[in-house]
C-alpha cells in the first residue's frame, strides 16, 4: 500500500534530491537549451502495486503522415524512477539532446521512437519489469527509396523484412495514452 501523503507523492524531489541531479546530467533541466517545464505522474507499469515516478514535458503533436501514431503524442517521457531499498533507480532515460522519444501506452508498455535522419526511423517496445525494460520488439522504417520495413532484434539486427501490412499489425497492436494526469515538477 502506497501512502500519497509521503513526500515522495507531494513533491519527489523533496524526498530524493538525486533526481535533480539526474535531470541536470540528462539536459533535462538547466541543459544548453531549457526543455520547458517538466511533469511528473505515478503509474503501476510493472504491475507490482507501486507505482513508478515517471518524469516527462508536453510537446507538439507531430503530424507527419508516414508515422504511425501521428497527432497523438502530446507529451514525452524523459526518465522513469523505480523505488529500491528507498531509493529512485533510474529505468529509463536517456539525454534530452538524442533524437528519440518516450511514450507510454495504456497498457503499460513503452514505446521508444528513434531516428536516425529523414529517412531512417525505427518504434521499439518495451515492457517494465523489476528494475529493469524488458525487449519486446522492434520495426524499422527506412524511406530513402520507398518505405522498407524491418523486423529487428534488440541489437538492430534484421530478423525479415515486412509489408507495410505487417508493420502496421505491430504498429495497432500499441497506443500513445493521452490521459495521463501531470503535475508540474517544481525545483
Amino acid at each position: 500500500v502506497v501512502d500519497k501523503a509521503e513526500p515522495f507523492y507531494e513533491n519527489p524531489l523533496s524526498l530524493y534530491p538525486g533526481i535533480e541531479s539526474e535531470l541536470k546530467a540528462l539536459n533535462w533541466k538547466d541543459g544548453r537549451y531549457e526543455m520547458g517545464q517538466l511533469y511528473y505522474c505515478y503509474e503501476d507499469l510493472s504491475n507490482d502495486g507501486i507505482p513508478e515516478l515517471i518524469i516527462g514535458i508536453q510537446v507538439k503533436p507531430w503530424n507527419y503522415a508516414v508515422f504511425p501514431y501521428a497527432g497523438k503524442c502530446n507529451h514525452e517521457i524523459a526518465v522513469i524512477f523505480q523505488v529500491k531499498n528507498g531509493s529512485p533507480v533510474r529505468i529509463l532515460g536517456r539525454d534530452a539532446y538524442i533524437r528519440g522519444r518516450y511514450y507510454l501506452d495504456p497498457n503499460n508498455y513503452i514505446i521508444d521512437f528513434g531516428s536516425g535522419g529523414a529517412y531512417s526511423h525505427g518504434w521499439s517496445y518495451y515492457k517494465v519489469g523489476d528494475y529493469d525494460l524488458s525487449f519486446i520488439e522492434n520495426v524499422y522504417l527506412e524511406n530513402a527509396s520507398g518505405e522498407v520495413y524491418t523486423l529487428r532484434n534488440q541489437k538492430g539486427t534484421v530478423l525479415k523484412n515486412l509489408s507495410k501490412t505487417e508493420a502496421y499489425a505491430i504498429f495497432d497492436k500499441y497506443s500513445i495514452k493521452t490521459n495521463i494526469e501531470w503535475t508540474p515538477l517544481v525545483f
